[in-house]
C-alpha cells in the first residue's frame, strides 16, 4: 500500500508499543495530532533532479474500533515534474506530460504547452510551496485483540482535489483507496503488513492506471520506549511508460510516555518511478480523552 508521503509503517508500529503496553488498547473516545517534515530527492525518468520537503498534519478521531483521520500536506518542490498520487510521489512530467515518457531535461509545459509547471522561469532549483491536496482516511478495527494476532483493519482512502494542475504537484482529480492492515506480535518483534487498492483520478491529458499497494515491515521493540523498523514497500504499475514504484526503508521510533511518540529513518527508492532517498521526522501527540480522564492509547493511525 502507498501510505501518504513519509510515513512508511512507522505508525503502525507505534501503535504496536502502545498495544504491547496495555491490556486494553480501545479507548471509548480519543483525538490524536500527527506531523512529520521529510524531504525526497531524485532524479526520477528525467536529466535533472527533483527535490520535495513536504510537511504533513493531521487529526485522528477514534471511538472504540472507528477511527477517522484527516491530514493537510503542505509541499516545497524545486520543478513540477513529480505530482502526488495516492498519497506517494510519482514522476508525471508536469503539467504537459512530456517527461512521463522519460528524457525530458526540464519543467513540463501548461496543458496545451501554453504555461511553464513552474512560473518563475528559473527552472530546477527555484523552490514553490503549494497546500497539497488533503487526504481523508475512515479505518474500522476488525480485530483487536493481545495473542500473537495483535489487530486487522480495514480502511477507505479519499484524496481531494486542491493543489492545482498547474502547480505539477496535483492532478485535479479525486482519487479513491480501500486497504486492510495487520499487526502481529512474535515475542518483542513486530510483523507489519499491508495491502491496498487505489483508484487515481486522471489528470487532464495523461490516463493513471488502477494498482495495488503491498507494504511489509519487520520491526523490533528495543526496551519499552525505543523501537526499530525494516520495511519493503511495493506497487503495480501506474504509469505505462515506466516500472512501478519500489522503495525500502529503516526507521526508528520511541515513545517517551503513553499516548506520544517520536520518529525517524530514511527509505532508498529500487525503480525510477521513486525517489532515490527520502529522510523524515514524525511525532504524534494524543489528547485527554474527555471520557476516560487519561491519554488514549496509541493506536494504528495510517494517516501520515
Amino acid at each position: 500500500m502507498r501510505t501518504p508521503l513519509f510515513s512508511s509503517l512507522m505508525c503502525l508500529l507505534a501503535g504496536a508499543i502502545g498495544a504491547l503496553a496495555s491490556q486494553n488498547p480501545l479507548t471509548a473516545q480519543s483525538l490524536r495530532y500527527s506531523g512529520s517534515l521529510g524531504f525526497s530527492a531524485g532524479a526520477y525518468t528525467f536529466t535533472d533532479r527533483t527535490e520535495s520537503l513536504a510537511l504533513l498534519s493531521g487529526l485522528s478521531f477514534s471511538s472504540g474500533r472507528i477511527s477517522l483521520t484527516a491530514t493537510l500536506p503542505i509541499i516545497s518542490q524545486n520543478s513540477g515534474d513529480v505530482a502526488f498520487i495516492g498519497g506517494g510521489l510519482m514522476p508525471t512530467g508536469g503539467p504537459g506530460h512530456e517527461g512521463s515518457m522519460g528524457g525530458h531535461s526540464g519543467n513540463g509545459m501548461g496543458v496545451g504547452g501554453s504555461e511553464p509547471a513552474n512560473p518563475t522561469g528559473e527552472g530546477h532549483g527555484s523552490f514553490e510551496t503549494t497546500i497539497g491536496d488533503p487526504l481523508f482516511r475512515s479505518s474500522v478495527r476488525l480485530h483487536n485483540g493481545v495473542g500473537t494476532l495483535r489487530s486487522v483493519s480495514a480502511e477507505v482512502y479519499l484524496k481531494a482535489p486542491v493543489a492545482p494542475v498547474s502547480s505539477g504537484i496535483g492532478t485535479g482529480a479525486w482519487d479513491v483507496g480501500v486497504g486492510s492492515t495487520s499487526v502481529l506480535a512474535l515475542g518483542g518483534t513486530i510483523v507489519l503488513a499491508g495491502v491496498s487498492f487505489w483508484s487515481p483520478g486522471d489528470l487532464p491529458d495523461l490516463v493513471l492506471k488502477e494498482y495495488l499497494g503491498f507494504s511489509f515491515g519487520v520491526g523490533r521493540l528495543l526496551g519499552r520506549r525505543w523501537s526499530l523498523l525494516s520495511s519493503v514497500n511495493l506497487a503495480t504499475t501506474v504509469l505505462e511508460t515506466i516500472d512501478p514504484p519500489a522503495s525500502a526503508g529503516l526507521s526508528f521510533g520511541f515513545r517517551p510516555s503513553r499516548g506520544r511518540s517520536l520518529s525517524g529513518g530514511f527509505n532508498v527508492g529500487l525503480t525510477e518511478a521513486s525517489p532515490d532517498f527520502t529522510v523524515f521526522l514524525g511525532w504524534s501527540l494524543g489528547f485527554l480523552s474527555p471520557q476516560t480522564g487519561g491519554l488514549p492509547q496509541g493506536g494504528i493511525n495510517r494517516g501520515l
